[in-house]
């Protein structure tokens, strides 16, 4: 009875330590695989119309690469279209800026392949590449199709998505590529308006944004205590509604501080 209580001890001392293991290992695993995934993988090689694509020069040169990596299979279709669709978008706004390419999963289509599988699917208009040189080893996990957006001079990989693409994560990342590329559309004076004021319950704020702009507000009393702020974040273009609550705040003057990007201005405003 005591040989076998200890066998079972042992056992159960060596599955914690196969456990333990096993746990330190995913984590490595994942560290090394976040980590592998933070900055794009150059390559330097001709598209299938022949033109030569080298990654980290247009990087450089202040352009984002939304790459979708296909299969190629049915399943890769609909999400490599809606990511073409949300690039489209920034067509007007920074022309030539935001480039789509379409690329094997692991570079062994070849392009005649990969041409007839577009076409078959009305994808058309996008530069693609055949090479194995550009996998998505590079990337972490596999995806049908796996989605990334590149960008900046230390070429970031900004987003990596496997197996399907939501439009607004792949808009907000676009925008983050072109902020940290420092590309913007031409500065335009940002307007906001404040209502009511005098306010009671709530404060209501109007935002429209021409581009996606980074907003930090304040409330500041007359002493120049702050009483209410947000902690800063990226705000989409388009309007935004900002409700501050002042319905337990003291009687008296404040001021309202924001600031969009570096630009700060600040209003004086009552509260009844």
């Amino acid at each position: 009875m005591l040989g076998t209580t200890k066998r079972l001890y042992a056992k159960k001392t060596h599955m914690k330590q196969l456990f333990k293991f096993g746990f330190v290992f995913m984590l490595a695993l994942s560290f090394l695989t976040s980590k592998a995934q933070s900055t794009a993988t150059d390559f330097q090689v001709k598209d299938c119309a022949g033109i030569n694509r080298h990654l980290f020069a247009e990087l450089d040169a202040g352009k984002v690469i939304v790459l979708s990596m296909v299969h190629p299979c049915v399943s890769c279709v609909a999400p490599t279209k809606t990511a073409i669709d949300v690039v489209n978008t920034f067509a007007n706004s920074h022309p030539g800026r935001v480039l789509f390419y379409l690329t094997d999963d692991v570079g062994n289509t070849p392009c005649n392949s990969l041409n007839s599988w577009a076409t078959t699917y009305g994808i058309s208009g996008v530069t693609i590449l055949s090479d194995p040189s550009i996998t998505q080893a590079d990337y972490g996990s596999s995806g049908m199709p796996k989605i990334l957006v590149l960008g900046g001079s230390t070429h970031k990989v900004l987003l990596n998505q496997d197996n399907g693409i939501n439009s607004n994560d792949l808009t907000v990342a676009i925008q983050s590529a072109l902020l940290l590329s420092g590309l913007k559309t031409a500065q335009q004076p940002i307007a906001y308006h404040l209502y009511p004021n005098p306010a009671t319950d709530k404060m209501l704020v109007d935002i429209e944004l021409p581009v996606m702009t980074y907003v930090k507000y304040e409330l500041i009393d007359v002493l120049g205590n702050v009483v209410y702020e947000n902690e800063g974040s990226y705000f989409l273009q388009g309007k935004h509604e900002i409700n501050i609550p002042v319905k337990e705040m003291r009687k008296g003057i404040y001021f309202f501080k924001v600031c969009l990007n570096q630009s700060c201005t600040t209003q004086k405003v009552w509260l009844n």
